[in-house]
């Protein structure tokens, strides 16, 4: 049986998301259920404007494991998104519930803003007598916040009031917009209401605070009251008259619904979860209470240091990853940070064309034979035991993690906009007896911190295989061998492995006959021949030997012998003119490629004159070449 209930979720940052995954997850464990949770990046899409159905994380859901997918259709915004998933879940017979979105072909279940919203308005009218009102709303045209202007006005005209159209403020449901919305009020000469009604508790806290430094008082002066029943409200003075989302009754609804699909049971269309009004200081009802102060401040400090210490982990972080020097080591960086967060199982399945730009880190594969459904997995951990980095298709320890854990939680790793793949990590409230490490509020702030190292290890990846090109287009010439730059630097390297009787062996090789195949064939013809030249020398290369092109039809090698200098150098000679001998009898050419050579030779041992060695090996080169028929001038012709 499909024992997966996959949540579709943006957000991570927001208190709805946070609770309702943990939520979810004890009620999911309680039925036999795990638990998969794949959040998209809030800053990439739906804040700058870019559709969340370009998001591919999506398309990694797992649908064959699936029990019941849950949507929270008002994180993801994004309509085509919601309903690509509904559709696909209906497709493969997959039960779909809508959370806090009504959505047509599944199972929606929606929060009751509107009663909650009407009873606050309700209250601040007939329990304080409020008759003048300034409703503090969310951005213009928004769903949520229109329908909470036309309750106000309903409740209001319910009781003979009217709600006047330059009392309602738009502070967009944050704290910038309002303030900017208080000052005109504030400074606009109209009287003050009796009450500001806010439609979030953010824009709540932020009217009590800018009313407090215009020297009015809340309640005595004016009520203010919120909605939502954020977290940071139990930290705010005067505490909020607010209504509180039960998230708990959502996600009980939503495991128990899938459960009744899943064993055959009938299930509803809808199900409407209230909020929870909750009278507080603002409206005047509760009285100021500092009995748990001291608790609820070490617990804010908790949450700071908290944050403080995830942030200096993360700087921590960016720096090993900047003086990381292979992928190796960029994943042990990664792996060891991310244990910070107690993950008992963690991983990195990367696109893999993500290290496209580095083939110093050696799992890219230059040409495009790896095979398109493989990932690079770059970090891997389970309960401690860390997996080097490795190509493959599916993640290696996952089907262990997902026998000891219940809940995962999937995220996209982004650069600069562009998707490179997902993470993943194992998750407990602590309700399954492995140990809780469900601390989501620095979730996002961890994700974001992770694009950025992977994109240094990228930027980084690019810059040395740039250096690499450059210094590669300084040292050497078009056919791949040393130029006279790059010769004399790496004489010296291979100069230091010398033993102290070793030799420095300097042998001059001069093309026969250059100039009359470019004459009589071509300058194209006359690279050939000179390709040929070379590809029998890069056949001497090792590291004690090296392969230089000093001009066009000159050619000098270096090498480091123990042996007879010369012997050695007849040996490297007849190499090289057996293999310009197979050249010339298997090339079909109306020409034959020759070369004339010499040497020279000295201790390696302190460095020699390479100078002095290039001349006298060049003077033995002419020599043998003057024996040749005017060979620099004529070719041999087949």
């Amino acid at each position: 049986m499909k024992n997966v209930i996959g949540v579709c979720a943006a957000h991570i940052d927001g208190e709805l998301t946070r609770d309702f995954i943990r939520e979810i997850s004890d009620r999911a464990y309680e039925l036999g259920y795990k638990v998969f949770v794949y959040i998209a990046s809030d800053d990439i899409y739906y804040e700058n404007n870019i559709p969340l159905n370009q998001c591919r994380l999506f398309d990694t859901i797992d649908y064959d494991r699936l029990a019941g997918l849950v949507i929270m259709s008002e994180t993801l915004k994004d309509e085509v998104l919601i309903r690509k998933l509904i559709d696909e879940a209906h497709s493969r017979d997959i039960f779909a519930v809508s959370v806090d979105r009504y959505e047509d072909n599944c199972f929606n279940v929606v929060f009751n803003y509107r009663d909650a919203f009407e009873h606050i308005v309700d209250h601040v009218i007939t329990v304080h007598g409020c008759k003048v009102i300034n409703l503090v709303a969310g951005m213009r045209g928004n769903e949520f916040s229109d329908e909470r202007i036309e309750c106000c006005r309903r409740v209001m005209a319910m009781h003979g009031l009217e709600l006047e159209d330059d009392r309602i403020l738009y502070g967009d449901f944050w704290v910038a917009p309002t303030e900017r919305a208080m000052d005109e009020f504030l400074t606009s000469g109209k009287p003050l209401p009796d009450a500001f009604i806010c439609c979030n508790d953010t824009m709540a806290m932020t009217v009590c605070d800018k009313l407090r430094s215009y020297g009015y008082k809340v309640p005595d002066d004016v009520i203010v009251t919120g909605f939502d029943g954020i977290y940071e409200e139990r930290f705010h003075t005067p505490r909020l008259t607010t209504a509180i989302q039960d998230v708990g009754a959502a996600a009980a609804v939503c495991v128990r619904t899938i459960d009744d699909a899943v064993h055959g049971r009938p299930t509803e269309e809808m199900e409407l979860i209230e909020h929870k009004p909750v009278l507080g200081q603002s409206c005047g009802c509760m009285g100021s209470d500092f009995s748990g102060l001291s608790d609820q401040v070490t617990h804010l400090f908790e949450i700071m240091n908290r944050s403080k210490s995830v942030d200096s982990f993360m700087a921590t972080m960016d720096n090993g990853v900047s003086n990381s020097d292979s992928l190796v080591d960029t994943a042990g960086c990664i792996i060891k940070y991310a244990m910070h967060f107690g993950y008992k199982y963690y991983a990195l399945c990367l696109e893999n064309t993500y290290m496209k730009a580095n083939d110093d880190y050696g799992l890219y594969l230059e040409n495009d034979d790896l095979d398109s459904e493989k990932k690079l997995i770059m970090s891997e951990s389970l309960d401690g035991n860390v997996t080097p980095p490795y190509y493959a298709a599916k993640l290696f320890s996952f089907e262990k993690a997902l026998e000891e854990y219940s809940t995962f939680i999937f995220w996209e790793l982004n650069i600069q906009q562009r998707y490179i793949g997902y993470g993943v990590s194992a998750l407990s409230t602590g309700i399954d007896g492995t140990g809780g490490n469900m601390d989501l509020r620095n979730f996002g702030k961890y994700v974001t911190n992770l694009n950025h190292s992977l994109d240094v290890a990228n930027s980084r990846a690019i810059m040395k295989k740039v250096i690499r090109k450059l210094r590669s287009l300084y040292i050497r010439d078009h056919t791949g061998l040393l130029n006279r730059h790059g010769f004399y630097e790496l004489v010296g390297e291979i100069c230091k492995k010398a033993e102290p009787d070793d030799f420095m062996l300097l042998v001059s090789i001069d093309m026969d006959g250059l100039k009359t195949i470019n004459d009589s064939y071509g300058h194209a013809e006359g690279d050939i021949a000179i390709n040929a030249v070379v590809a029998a020398l890069r056949t001497l290369e090792n590291d004690r030997t090296i392969c230089a092109r000093f001009g066009g039809d000159e050619f000098t090698v270096a090498c480091i012998t123990d042996e007879d200098p010369g012997v050695h150098a007849l040996s490297l000679t007849e190499r090289v003119k057996a293999e310009i001998n197979r050249f010339n009898e298997t090339s079909g050419k109306p020409y034959k490629v020759g070369i004339s050579t010499g040497y020279s030779c000295a201790k390696a041992s302190p460095a020699p004159d390479m100078d002095a060695l290039i001349r006298n090996a060049d003077n033995m080169m002419y020599a043998e070449k003057s024996t040749h028929s005017d060979s620099r001038y004529a070719s041999y012709f087949v």
